[in-house]
């Protein structure tokens, strides 16, 4: 596989309001697109055509499938999290009151369903976690965990801790075991975002306001990289997203995407066609060679082959 990127095939496709969110379903059928409209728009990978408009009622900042492709979780500032079944597009669970979730992990092992709580604060200071088997909800306290993200094998939980770094949570006690430091990187305070799990289990990463990435070994929690690869920009938001091949993985949030190869953690691409100053998303199709965007800037969605 050589480092050239070319656009397949570019999609005329703009929602109603503006694309937030995509996730590729774990066994590449469908592509889901959560809008600001308060609408999901389900595309089949096939046909690259929308086959279903799932109504939320409210912006939609996180979609979620389930490991076994079964099932979405759709969520977002000021609804609940909703459970939709595949099979015929019905929602089968409401997951009770307001949630604000801006990020949403389901575990691997379909366990356990988590939502980041894009309002923590000292008067709600947790994240709602249910068990997929009765759901009932969990509350565990954190400072201000907007993003999570389980591991491969469903034995970790990272969090965003607070402007410090990445908290890891043992599941499923989930009982800390170890924080990642991220304060170091910056002399003021950090929003941090985008914990992500490389496919194998042997790297995590995360991305800061200021355009930066650090990346973890996971077996010994050592830092393998910290990289600025984005201008500084204020409150930026800024998101990784590693690569099922355990080849590349992906940032971007302000400006344009890069693709950054695991082999070096250099930058190998860059996306020039697309471009954000407010929201931008991406999702890997399960086999590696194919790459959503959303952006509520420039292409509104788009699919990239990688060869």
């Amino acid at each position: 596989m050589t480092d050239k990127i070319k656009v397949f095939p570019y999609i005329e496709y703009e929602p109603e309001g503006y694309a937030i969110c995509v996730a590729y379903s774990p066994d590449g059928k469908f592509i889901a697109i959560g809008n600001s409209s308060g609408t999901v728009d389900i595309m089949d990978e096939n046909d690259i055509k929308i086959i279903k408009k799932l109504s939320c009622g409210f912006p939609v900042y996180a979609v979620e499938w389930s490991p076994d492709s079964k099932y979405l979780a759709t969520g977002g500032f000021e609804g609940s999290v909703n459970i939709w079944e595949v099979e015929n597009w019905s929602l089968v669970k409401n997951l009770g009151e307001k949630s604000e979730a801006l990020t949403i992990s389901w575990s691997s092992n379909g366990d356990y369903l988590v939502a980041g709580n894009a309002e923590c604060s000292d008067d709600r200071p947790y994240i709602d976690i249910w068990s997929t088997v009765d759901w009932k909800r969990m509350e565990i306290k954190v400072s201000h965990p907007f993003y999570v993200a389980f591991n491969p094998d469903s034995s970790y939980l990272a969090i965003q801790y607070d402007t410090i770094g990445i908290e890891i949570l043992s599941v499923p006690e989930f009982k800390r075991v170890k924080l990642l430091d991220l304060s170091d990187t910056s002399d003021y305070a950090l929003n941090i975002s985008s914990p992500a799990w490389s496919a194998n289990g042997s790297y995590i990463g995360a991305c800061t306001h200021e355009g930066k990435i650090r990346i973890w070994r996971c077996k010994d929690w050592s830092i393998v990289t910290t990289k600025q690869l984005h201008n500084e920009w204020d409150e930026g938001e800024y998101r990784i997203a590693f690569c099922p091949n355990n080849k590349f993985l992906v940032s971007g949030g302000v400006g344009h995407p890069k693709i950054i190869s695991m082999k070096t953690w250099e930058v190998i691409y860059e996306i020039e066609d697309v471009f954000s100053e407010d929201n931008l998303d991406f999702s890997w199709h399960p086999s590696g060679k194919y790459l959503a965007i959303v952006s509520s800037q420039a292409n509104p969605f788009a699919i990239w082959e990688i060869i």
